[in-house]
């Protein structure tokens, strides 16, 4: 049973000891408890480890949050989280850690949950938008932290359809979803035996959080958005490219904010497990 409190995974970057996040974040990375990296921020060091692997029709696996002082490395938080999770970003104009959590939606692994971690505090925050109305299948955070892009779909009614995926971008400092328009295809598989430029869609078949491939969706500043569009098969991505570029900064006033889910679910961690930190906060 799916517990509608913070979750957790692996997931995040290879670079242990730098506030920067890598050129290539991969979101299906994913760590055991003995080789988890930290991820430095400005006070403090972060790092999710599965412990638990996800059982289809299951159990949605477990994970360990942890965060300690970089000074000497004093526990903040160390807690058992349910699910699949992943670190997204560290935005230092916070001083916050961004986690994204996957769990099984019918046949589909998506991104449906994120959660803000207070680096100094060790407070665990729920995003507005973890209400079971929103999933991703691609994660690409920008070079501060401040935007995540994602290929995602938003439902109130929850009935979510492939080949409805669009654009957003959440404004991780008012934890605010906007739309931007259409994705890009998916990322080509070189290994298929089709070629075909139809059916190969986010939701048909991709069904889960992929890697987007280099320079498809990718950030030349912190809120300077560069999105490349071609005629792409399942095969490969077309030659010919058409660029669209996005100044996050302005996008997010004039853009249409997506709306959050009616009520939000309380924020708990997995039973049994004594917390080193003051209660994570609603």
């Amino acid at each position: 049973m799916r517990d509608p409190a913070v979750t957790a995974d692996a997931g995040g970057r290879p670079d242990a000891v730098v506030v920067a996040r890598p050129e290539a974040w991969n979101p299906m990375a994913a760590f055991p408890i003995e080789a988890a990296p930290w991820t430095a921020g400005t006070t403090a060091r972060i790092r999710v480890q599965t412990t638990e692997v996800p059982q289809h029709d299951g159990s949605f696996g477990a994970a360990r949050l942890e965060l300690q002082t970089l000074s000497d490395h004093r526990a903040l938080l160390s807690q058992k989280l349910e699910g699949t999770w992943h670190l997204l970003a560290y935005v230092p104009s916070t001083q916050t850690f961004v986690i994204g959590g996957q769990f099984e939606t019918g046949a589909w692994l998506p991104l449906d949950e994120i959660r803000y971690v207070d680096e100094a505090s060790g407070e665990v925050r729920m995003s507005r938008y973890d209400g079971g109305t929103w999933i991703a299948f691609a994660a690409v955070p920008g070079p501060d932290g401040r935007f995540i892009v994602f290929v995602g779909e938003s439902r109130r009614d929850r009935a979510f359809e492939g080949g409805r995926f669009r654009l957003e971008v959440l404004d991780t400092a008012k934890d605010a979803l906007y739309d931007l328009g259409r994705p890009p295809a998916p990322p080509p598989d070189e290994d298929s035996p089709f070629d075909a430029d139809e059916g190969w869609d986010w939701g048909a078949p991709i069904d889960g959080l992929e890697h987007m491939d280099a320079g498809i969706i990718a950030f030349t500043d912190g809120h300077t958005l560069r999105v490349s569009y071609g005629a792409d098969t399942q095969k490969r991505r077309a030659r010919q490219r058409r660029q669209r570029s996005w100044d996050l900064s302005r996008a997010v006033v004039a853009g249409r904010m997506i709306p959050s889910p009616p009520a939000a679910r309380p924020v708990k961690s997995m039973p049994d497990e004594p917390q080193l930190k003051a209660p994570v906060i609603p």
